[in-house]
């Protein structure tokens, strides 16, 4: 493990027992046997490695799972990662850094979304206009980061798998649903009695 690795699984390590902003640089040093001046050589300051920490855990639990042919999938493995280190997670959530992690969750779950939409879209030999890709992009995180920002107020009390099957329920195909509909208004043959 190289040195950057051995900060960043330490910092993890420690937000399962510390909150975010109770972490010094001397208990860093303590925990991991690596120098105050071995840390600033690799980060700014500690809030860098902290940030640092997190967002590469949260890249490494979605790695290949980013498809939108089950783009339901990659949130499921975004709330399994924030999961399998609840505490860290909550000692996150709970300080100075919400914003920052909240920003981070965000950023993957737009980059599915978006994602999911381009390769959908592409797949049906569909042009989507600027407007409409904003607009379901838009929607699609408003659900995503509810239920995220839900699972962390309620402290993940909820089970992860029963949210993770209940999302893949309602929204499976949902892209490609949207964009047949889309297309549908655009060619006016869009039922809106809401009849099937």
């Amino acid at each position: 493990m190289d040195t950057t690795e051995k900060i960043k699984d330490t910092i993890m390590n420690m937000l399962t027992e510390h909150n975010a902003d109770d972490i010094s640089v001397k208990m860093f040093a303590m925990e991991s046997g690596i120098s105050r001046q071995t840390l600033y050589n690799h980060y700014y300051n500690l809030l860098d490695a902290v940030e640092d920490a997190y967002r590469t855990d949260l890249e490494k639990g979605l790695r290949g799972r980013d498809t939108y042919h089950n783009w339901v999938e990659g949130f499921r493995a975004l709330l399994m990662t924030i999961y399998a280190r609840k505490d860290a997670y909550l000692h996150i959530y709970n300080s100075s850094r919400r914003e920052d992690l909240i920003q981070i969750i965000g950023n993957h779950g737009k980059a599915l979304v978006e994602k999911g939409i381009t390769d959908c879209a592409r797949d049906k030999g569909m042009v989507v206009s600027d407007k409409d890709r904003k607009f379901m992009t838009r929607f699609y995180m408003n659900v995503f980061m509810g239920i995220i920002k839900d699972f962390l107020e309620g402290r993940m009390t909820e089970d992860p798998e029963y949210i993770a099957s209940r999302c893949d329920a309602m929204m499976r195909h949902h892209i490609r649903t949207t964009l047949d509909n889309i297309r549908s208004i655009e060619q006016g043959t869009f039922d809106r009695t809401g009849t099937d």
